[in-house]
């Protein structure tokens, strides 16, 4: 990868975000790095100082700001972290879910056409994956999108799996419960997740942006981590007598993380990422995907996304 170019994060300022920001600046990967955040303000202290690092204002759920930070800042590649990422904040906020994950990237992969960006690394989610609530049909919508573009950009995804300990994560949750000294709330006992640390993630998604194709999905087919035995490992390592307990799953949440079977993937120089070989992304399946949308969003929206598809 060249060092003379430039490059804009979107959601940069988020934990992943910094720690692919501070990744890029350690390695002097480019010229040119644009964190663009939502927040008015972030923590500068949380990055390393350098010249090189430039920070600009923009929402999903306001995209036409984008079109004016990318008019200025004319990046060479793009990696899409900004989104509502978690299973219950779109159940919570299937609007804001819906204008902010698809509209909000069809708008931002629209503008990057019109400034001639190279590359576009959309970061997707292991939430996509035969999806069970709005956020993961945002994500798996935004994949079937991506489907029907043509170059420039080069356009491509990653399905990131759960990060240690970012902002929402279980392991964050657990070790807050742990220091309170109150129960850890676990939802079923038979609950699998795959998780990566947030410094492997960095490295993931530079792995993903300098080896794709056009329309490539990568995942990520680690195995997978039952969710008692993560528990009960904190537990024991806190040297604390922590009860656990168990609350129920919440509607729509899945019980595992499944492993893709091997006939639908295949092998990169990365261990652990692999390229999606199996079309997901059938009008039947997208079909099936705006249903989990439908008396979730008003008509109205519902019938956006379904033109966009037409």
């Amino acid at each position: 990868m060249s060092n003379n170019q430039t490059i804009l994060i979107t959601g940069g300022c988020g934990f992943v975000g910094r720690h692919l920001v501070n990744h890029l600046l350690e390695n002097n990967l480019y010229q040119k790095i644009v964190v663009c955040c939502h927040h008015k303000q972030t923590d500068l202290l949380l990055f390393r100082i350098s010249n090189h690092l430039f920070f600009d204002k923009a929402d999903l759920l306001q995209p036409e700001k984008y079109k004016a930070v990318l008019a200025k800042h004319k990046p060479d590649d793009i990696i899409h972290l900004a989104a509502i990422a978690r299973f219950r904040q779109g159940e919570e906020n299937p609007e804001d879910t819906v204008k902010a994950n698809f509209f909000g990237t069809v708008k931002l992969l629209q503008f990057a056409q019109q400034v001639n960006v190279k590359r576009f690394l959309y970061v997707s989610s292991n939430l996509a994956r035969n999806p069970k609530g709005v956020t993961g049909s945002t994500k798996y919508l935004v994949e079937a999108f991506i489907r029907t573009m043509e170059t420039p950009p080069a356009v491509f995804s990653i399905r990131l799996p759960n990060v240690i300990d970012s902002p929402g994560a279980v392991t964050l949750i657990f070790k807050q419960q742990i220091e309170e000294g109150k129960a850890i709330t676990l939802t079923d006992q038979r609950m699998t997740r795959k998780f990566i640390t947030p410094e492997q993630s960095a490295k993931d998604l530079l792995f993903a942006l300098n080896n794709s194709h056009h329309r490539d999905i990568y995942i990520n087919n680690k195995p997978s981590t039952p969710i008692t035995e993560l528990a009960q490992q904190m537990i024991s390592n806190s040297g604390k007598n922590i009860p656990v307990k168990f609350i129920g799953m919440r509607p729509g949440e899945k019980l595992e993380e499944e492993d893709y079977p091997a006939s639908t993937i295949s092998s990169t120089k990365n261990k652990t990422l692999f390229l999606l070989t199996e079309n997901q992304h059938t009008k039947a399946n997208i079909a099936s995907s705006m249903q989990l949308l439908k008396g979730k969003i008003t008509s109205e929206l519902f019938d956006r996304v379904q033109t966009v598809f037409e």
